[in-house]
Parts: C-alpha cells; structure tokens; sequence
C-alpha cells in the first residue's frame, strides 16, 4: 500500500502490485478465511480495508453483495462492504 503515493483509489494500489494482488487471490479460501478474520476485529476502515475487500470480491467471483446495481461507491469503506456481505449471509 505504499505506492502509488498519489491515489486514494484502491484500484490503483491493485493494478500497481498486480502480481502480488494475484497471489492473494490464488489462496482462495485461505485468503478469504484470513480477511474475513480481520475484518472481524472491525477496524478495516483505511485502504487496505479496500482492498481487502475488493480481494474477497474477486475470491467470491465478483459477485455483489447487495445486489446488481451495487457500486463501491455506495459504501464509504471496505468495512462497510464486508458488515454488509456478512449481514446478508446470514440472512440466506
């Protein structure tokens, strides 16, 4: 999360450690299983946050937790969309 230095975009942080990005995604279950972890202490709030849960997102098969018209925009954090993700598998 170091770089790029200039980006509040979390897509930019992925796209600049793509390699590394992929190999999170490639653990799958186990990556998934830590992140769930930490997003369970509740204070995933920041970038990593994001991209945490842009992680999960992609492991999940990019699908939305709240539906087709879901944006990331709709959430203010990467928190937000897991407190979300975990509402919603709860009720199904």
């Amino acid at each position: 999360m170091e770089s790029p230095a200039y980006s509040s975009n979390p897509l930019d942080y992925i796209n600049s450690h793509q390699t590394e990005y992929d190999e999170i995604i490639a653990l799958n279950e186990i990556a998934l299983e830590y992140m769930f972890s930490l997003f369970d202490k509740d204070d995933q709030t920041g970038m990593r946050g994001w991209i945490m849960a842009y992680a999960c997102w992609n492991i999940l098969g990019g699908e939305s937790v709240l539906g087709p018209m879901f944006k990331d925009t709709d959430l203010g954090t990467g928190q937000e969309w897991y407190d979300s993700y975990k509402l919603l598998a709860v009720r199904n």
